[in-house]
């Protein structure tokens, strides 16, 4: 559904900090290639700032959950258009 949303001009501008922490407590329910896949989506079609990613995937819990894909994560943040 993010995926269509986004492609369509969708955007994800987080303001509140418990808008970060639901992302978080979601993501860390699902399976870790979720949120590479969320960030390869937000990546592809420019759907938030490269520093709201960031802020998302900043605490010590969601970068554990996502420490064996980190370096992907990496690759498509490095990737990520300028704002």
């Amino acid at each position: 559904m993010i995926h269509i949303l986004t492609k369509h001009g969708a955007k994800w501008e987080p303001v509140e900090r418990y808008e970060f922490n639901d992302a978080r407590r979601a993501l860390l329910k699902m399976k870790v290639d979720y949120t590479v896949e969320l960030v390869w989506i937000m990546s592809k079609y420019n759907s938030c700032s490269r520093a709201s990613l960031e802020q998302l995937l900043k605490t010590p819990t969601i970068r554990k959950h996502v420490a064996n894909q980190l370096p992907r994560i990496n690759e498509l943040l490095n990737e990520f258009p300028p704002n």
